[in-house]
C-alpha cells in the first residue's frame, strides 16, 4: 500500500509551486496526505523538493502527529485555494518552520542509517544537500 501511495504521490503531486514565501506541493490529497509547505529561504528548489518528498514519506510511514512533532511543523487548514478548486487539500497543509531545511544526517525515519546507504527515501535529501 505504501509503495502504491508513493508512486501516486510522485506521479500526481506537483512540487515546488511558489506561494507567499513558501514553496509548496500540490496534489498530495490524491493519495490522502496533506500538502507540505517549505519556506522559500530553506534552500534551492532542488533541496526543497527533496525535503518535501522526505516529509511526505514520513507522513505516509510514521503518521501525522509524529512527523509534526519531529519536524517542529504545524498543521494548517488556511488554504489559498477554494474548496471547489482542484488544488484544495482537505487533509490540510504541513507548514515547516524557518531553518527546517538544515537537518542532521541522522535519518529521521529511525531506520539506523546515518547516510543514504540504507535508507532510499533519504538519498535524494542527502544528495541535494551536497550540491
Amino acid at each position: 500500500m505504501l509503495a502504491q501511495q508513493r508512486i501516486g504521490r510522485l506521479v500526481f503531486g506537483k512540487r515546488p509551486l511558489a506561494a507567499r514565501g513558501y514553496l509548496e506541493s500540490a496534489g498530495f490529497h490524491l493519495v490522502g496526505l496533506p500538502e507540505v509547505y517549505m519556506p522559500e529561504t530553506a534552500g534551492s528548489e532542488r533541496q526543497v523538493v527533496a525535503i518535501i518528498d522526505a516529509v511526505a514519506e514520513e507522513l505516509a510511514e510514521r503518521g501525522l502527529d509524529l512527523t509534526l512533532k519531529e519536524r517542529h511543523a504545524s498543521l494548517s487548514f488556511d488554504s489559498t485555494y477554494e474548496v471547489d478548486e482542484f488544488k484544495f487539500n482537505p487533509y490540510g497543509i504541513v507548514r515547516l518552520p524557518e531553518g527546517a531545511g538544515v537537518r542532521s544526517r541522522v535519518c529521521s525515519l529511525n531506520r539506523g542509517c546515518s547516510d543514504n546507504r540504507s535508507c532510499g527515501t533519504r538519498a535524494a535529501v542527502f544528495s541535494a544537500r551536497r550540491n
